[in-house]
C-alpha cells in the first residue's frame, strides 16, 4: 500500500466518523435558532393584541353601575375618552342568529382616536357599529337590522326587593351602519384575552339618552402619565353619584344618592362632615297593622330621634286610619331579600311612644327616596315597586294620602331599628341631614372627599397597558419554553453524535 492510499483511506473513514457529528450539529442548531424565534414572535403577536385591545389606553377607570361625570376625563387627561360599557345580548332581524355577552360600547370621536381611527359615526352621531367577529357570527351587514337588548344600570341593584323588572333591561332595533375592523379599534377589550371580543358601538349620546344617563358615564380611557392623586383632586361628589340640595321647609342641606341607597363608607364620610349632621333610611312598608285594622303600603322613616329601638313614632293620619294612641303596640310588615333572591315578608313590633301633626318634621314627603316605580307615579294602582302589590287592598282614602303628602312617612323607627330591619349589602342609609346655617354645601363637598376612599367606590386608576404587557411578557421567556419542549429533539441529536 503506497503512502497515497493511505491517506485516503484515512480521509474516507475521517468523513464517514463524524459526518454524524456535523448532522447533528447542524440539527441542534436549528432547533435552538427556531425554537428562540418562535418564542420572539409568539412575544411580538400578544404584544401586537394589547395594541389592538387598548390604543393608545394606558389607565382605565371602570366602575360599572356606578356612573360619574363624562368631564372628569378632560380634568385628569388631555389624551382620554369618556365610554359607556354595558354588557348585552344582539340578534339579527328574525332572530335566528344571536350573540350573548356582547359588550354595549357608547363612544365618540374620542374614543376612536385613541385607537388611531376615523371616527366612523361621522358628523351625524347615529346608527350601530359592530365589530368583524359580531358581524360574523349574526351573519350581518351593513344596511341589515339587529335587535339589541341591554341590561339598563337601574337606581337601585336589581338584589334590592324594590327594584322593579321593568327597569332592568331595555330593547332597541337598529340598522348596522358599518363594519369595524382591527384596524379601527374593533378589538378594543378591557380583559386580557387572546379571543376577539363580540362588540356593539352606539354613539355616546344616544346611549346616555337611553338609560336616563346625560352627561354622566362609567368608563374612562386615559393616556399619558397619571396618578390617582391627580384623580382624587378632581373629584367631585356627583362622581360618587351623591346630589347635594337644600330644603327650605325644614331649613337643612341634604345629601343623597342617585343609587337610592348610601353605601356604608360613604354614609359614615358624611356623617363625619358634621357633629350635627344625621343620617336616616327610608324603606317601603306592605302594612302597618293595630289589631283587626292596617294601613297598606306606606312608607316608614329610620332616624335619630331619641327613641327606644322598640319604640315608634306615628303621624296623626296613621293614628286615626288604624285608631291606635300612645302606648299602643303596632306591627310593620315588610319584604327582604332571602336566599336565592327570593322575597321573604317578615315582621316587626313597635309601641307607640308619640303622635305627631302632619305639620311637624312628620309632615316632610322629602324623605321618600327616588324609588323607581313608585316616586314617579301620579296613581297608587301604577305602582311598580319590585315587589308584589295587592290592588285591592288600597282604598280612596290611600289615594288621597298619595295626593295630598305623596310618600310621606307615616311612621318613624331609630336607626338601629330600621338598620336591623332594612340595611343591605348596597347600603345603610338613603341620606344624611345637617342644620342649614351649621354647614354650607361646599364644606360638605370638601370635607366629604377628604374623608372618603374613593378606590372603595371603583374611582380609581389602573394601568391597563402594564398589565397588558406584564401578561404578554410575565415570568415567561417563551423561547426558553419551546427550548425546552424541543429538548427531546436536542437529546436525540446528542445520542447521533456520541454515535
Amino acid at each position: 500500500m503506497n503512502i497515497f492510499t493511505l491517506v485516503k483511506r484515512s480521509l474516507v473513514f475521517y468523513w464517514r466518523r463524524n459526518v454524524g457529528v456535523l448532522l447533528a450539529a447542524g440539527v441542534s442548531s436549528t432547533i435552538l435558532v427556531g425554537a428562540l424565534l418562535v418564542g420572539d414572535c409568539v412575544r411580538y403577536s400578544l404584544g401586537r393584541l394589547v395594541d389592538l385591545r387598548l390604543g393608545e389606553t394606558r389607565f382605565v377607570m371602570t366602575s360599572q353601575n356606578r356612573f360619574f361625570r363624562e368631564e372628569l376625563n378632560e380634568q385628569i387627561a388631555s389624551v382620554s375618552a369618556p365610554v359607556i360599557q354595558l354588557r348585552g345580548f344582539v340578534a339579527n332581524s328574525d332572530g335566528s342568529r344571536r350573540a350573548n355577552r356582547v359588550e354595549v360600547l357608547g363612544v365618540d370621536r374620542r374614543f376612536f382616536s385613541m385607537g388611531g381611527a376615523v371616527d366612523p359615526f361621522g358628523d351625524g352621531g347615529e346608527g350601530l357599529l359592530v365589530n368583524v367577529e359580531l358581524a360574523e357570527r349574526l351573519g350581518v351587514g351593513v344596511g341589515d337590522e339587529v335587535v339589541l337588548r341591554i341590561g339598563r344600570p337601574g337606581r337601585m341593584s336589581r338584589d334590592v326587593p324594590l327594584m322593579p323588572e321593568s327597569d332592568m333591561t331595555a330593547v332597541y332595533r337598529g340598522e348596522v351602519t358599518g363594519v369595524v375592523g382591527e384596524g379601527d379599534f374593533g378589538r378594543f377589550s378591557l380583559q386580557a384575552n387572546q379571543v376577539a371580543p363580540f362588540n356593539l358601538f352606539v354613539p355616546l349620546g344616544w346611549l346616555q339618552e337611553k338609560i336616563e344617563r346625560e352627561g354622566f358615564v362609567n368608563t374612562l380611557l386615559a393616556g399619558g402619565d397619571l396618578s390617582n392623586e391627580q384623580l382624587e383632586g378632581a373629584l367631585e361628589p356627583e362622581d360618587f353619584g351623591l346630589e347635594i340640595r337644600e330644603l327650605a321647609a325644614s331649613n337643612e342641606i341634604e345629601v343623597r344618592s342617585r343609587r337610592v341607597f348610601l353605601d356604608e363608607f360613604i354614609t359614615e364620610a358624611l356623617v363625619a362632615v358634621s357633629d350635627e349632621g344625621g343620617a336616616y333610611l327610608t324603606y317601603f312598608v306592605n302594612e302597618l297593622r293595630f289589631g283587626e285594622r292596617a294601613s297598606p303600603y306606606s312608607m316608614v322613616t329610620a332616624i335619630d330621634g331619641g327613641m327606644g329601638d322598640d319604640e315608634i313614632i306615628i303621624n296623626e293620619w296613621l293614628a286615626e286610619d288604624i285608631g291606635a294612641a300612645v302606648g299602643d303596640r303596632i306591627t310593620l310588615k315588610y319584604f327582604v331579600m332571602g336566599e336565592r333572591r327570593e322575597l321573604v315578608e317578615e315582621s316587626s313590633g313597635f309601641v307607640i311612644r308619640e303622635v305627631l301633626s302632619m305639620e311637624s318634621m312628620a309632615g316632610d314627603e322629602s324623605f321618600m327616596p327616588d324609588f323607581p316605580g313608585l316616586s314617579d307615579e301620579e296613581n297608587c294602582r301604577d305602582w311598580d315597586p319590585g315587589i308584589p302589590i295587592d290592588l285591592d287592598k288600597i282604598r280612596d282614602k290611600d289615594e288621597e294620602y298619595w295626593d295630598d303628602y305623596r310618600g310621606t312617612p307615616k311612621a318613624f323607627v331609630s336607626l338601629a331599628a330600621g338598620r336591623k330591619m332594612w340595611e343591605n349589602r348596597f347600603g345603610n342609609a338613603t341620606g344624611v341631614r345637617y342644620p342649614m346655617g351649621k354647614v354650607g354645601r361646599e364644606d360638605i363637598a370638601s370635607r366629604f372627599l377628604a374623608n372618603v376612599d374613593a378606590a372603595r367606590a371603583g374611582l380609581y386608576l389602573q394601568d391597563v397597558r402594564e398589565l397588558g404587557e406584564r401578561g404578554g411578557d410575565g415570568t415567561t421567556d417563551f423561547g426558553q419554553l419551546f427550548l425546552g419542549l424541543s429538548m427531546f429533539l436536542i437529546a436525540a441529536a446528542g445520542i447521533l453524535t456520541s454515535l
